[in-house]
């Protein structure tokens, strides 16, 4: 297992943001995060990557303890990289400049230089290196903190809520955009959202309430998981359980006088087989 936590906690005052979390992540995985405000998402990331310490559990990358690294700055330098949501790019540097920061006391300026290029190359914006972030779209300045993140070969990227600025167009383009790079370089992908459309593109998702793993899927197809999403909606409830709650659901012809349909019962039957899809 390349990534675990053990019983992993973050406590902030009277408040638990992260209780007891263990899971494990193999290398090459793109898994995604989600969960309501404050469910503990952007705390586990930042233990996980080392922004923070927990108080009491372990993180293990490449079966190495964390509370272990004794120069934790040099090892997120090498191995981590972050995407953020505002990106945190340098707005006076150029894209080309805002690449290269990461590498400055690592290698020489002309290695900077070269690796920069071609990660900005990778990331569709060839043509736009000497451009600033106030000259890019919001989709250009996310590839260049993609760029960023990755230009010192991590063996793990974070990113928390990386298309939460965008349009629906622009996020798919730079979500797909990182799974291409995990796919290519066998880089482990984390990726805290709270858009379900961005989440359903990665292998697996791990749900998060209240600080702990509520549960988790494995993706195995996006029209499946769009079905299963209906468990936790109302309307599926509704359908599960057989019982209407909802006036509008007999309008609808799901149900008559209190009981399911045939219209309703062909629905909860496609919900039962794409659990039946999930389990295999």
């Amino acid at each position: 297992m390349f990534l675990q936590t053990e019983n992993l906690t973050k406590q902030f005052g009277e408040v638990q943001a992260v209780k007891s979390i263990s899971l494990g992540i193999e290398g090459g995985e793109f898994v995604s995060i989600m969960g309501p405000s404050g469910s503990g998402k952007t705390t586990l990331l930042t233990l996980i990557g080392a922004l923070d310490t927990p108080t009491s559990g372990e993180v293990f990358i490449d079966g190495e303890p964390l509370s272990g690294i004794k120069d934790v700055d040099a090892f997120r330098s090498r191995k981590v990289g972050f995407v953020f949501q505002f990106h945190n790019l340098i707005g006076y540097l150029t894209a080309l400049e805002n690449v290269e920061i990461p590498m400055h006391g690592l290698v020489s300026g002309a290695e900077r230089r070269a690796r920069a290029i071609d990660l900005l190359k990778v990331v569709g914006l060839g043509e736009r290196l000497h451009h600033t972030p106030s000259q890019l779209s919001g989709g250009e300045r996310q590839r260049v903190a993609v760029a960023r993140a990755l230009v010192n070969d991590p063996v793990l990227v974070l990113a928390d809520e990386p298309t939460g600025e965008l349009d629906s167009t622009t996020s798919m383009e730079v979500i797909q955009l990182m799974k291409k790079i995990s796919k290519e370089k066998g880089t482990t992908f984390i990726v805290v959202t709270h858009d379900p459309e961005v989440a359903k593109k990665a292998e697996r998702i791990i749900f998060l309430k209240d600080g702990t793993i509520s549960r988790q899927e494995a993706v195995k197809s996006e029209s499946v998981e769009d079905i299963l999403a209906l468990r936790n909606s109302a309307f599926g409830a509704q359908l599960i359980n057989r019982k209407v709650t909802d006036p509008y659901m007999e309008n609808l012809g799901v149900f008559k006088k209190g009981t399911l349909t045939k219209e309703g019962e062909a629905l909860l039957s496609i919900l039962e087989k794409a659990e039946s899809v999930e389990r295999d």
